[in-house]
């Protein structure tokens, strides 16, 4: 039921930034580091300038173990102002 009451505003307009960035925070707090994951990627293709979710995308990265690939999304946010 949660899932469904936190997901509706995503199915709606796939396309809104703020509902993929809350989606993206409400896994990354949760610590489902894949689906958070997958909302910053989302996030990323949809808004390449803001820093914020380059740098959400850095923190999981770092959950998940390969921090080569973290240095590089700080790198990214870093380079637009973050």
């Amino acid at each position: 039921m949660l899932k469904t009451v936190l997901c509706l505003p995503f199915d709606l307009n796939p396309d809104d930034i703020e509902a993929l960035a809350g989606m993206a925070q409400t896994f990354e707090n949760a610590e489902k580091w894949r689906r958070a994951s997958k909302f910053y990627r989302e996030c990323i293709a949809l808004d390449p300038e803001n820093p914020d979710h380059y740098k959400g995308m850095a923190r999981v990265l770092i959950q998940q173990g390969p921090p080569d690939e973290a240095t590089r999304y700080y790198e990214r946010a870093k380079a637009r102002g973050g």
